[in-house]
């Protein structure tokens, strides 16, 4: 029999959902992963995983995304919940990340004979921002 099991990220600190970690720094690709009992492999949606210590058990190895980044500098805590209806059952488990202070690349040269440079950047914050650079 399969079960499907229901994929949240929340604040640790509070029972506060967040909306699959997409404002937030860990996200969850997935908000639903269904495990097939009868042959101990995740539905063919989902990464495969066999359960190669004991055929017998009822443990079945799953494997979920999850993605860290930050948008600041030092801890965060979240708790991922894993939960199914179906057979009454909640997983937990902590999340903690860190970021250190980003580091300066460069110098980078521009000259006369190449009077433009693409500089790769990724907006760490939340919201969208303009940055001006002098």
């Amino acid at each position: 029999k399969d079960t499907t099991y229901d994929i949240k990220i929340t604040l640790e600190q509070e029972d506060k959902s967040i909306d699959n970690g997409k404002d937030y720094d860990f996200y969850v690709q997935q908000t639903q992963i269904k495990v097939s009992n009868d042959d101990n492999n995740v539905s063919k949606n989902d990464p495969k995983s066999k359960n190669k210590d004991n055929d017998n058990s009822e443990s079945i190895p799953v494997a979920i995304d999850i993605t860290y980044t930050p948008s600041n500098i030092g801890n965060v805590r979240n708790l991922l919940i894993i939960t199914s209806s179906q057979n009454n059952s909640t997983y937990q488990c902590a999340l903690h990340g860190f970021c250190d202070p980003p580091k300066p690349k460069g110098p980078y040269e521009i000259s006369l004979s190449k009077p433009s440079l693409q500089i790769p950047f990724q907006n760490p914050y939340r919201d969208n921002c303009e940055f001006i650079f002098n």
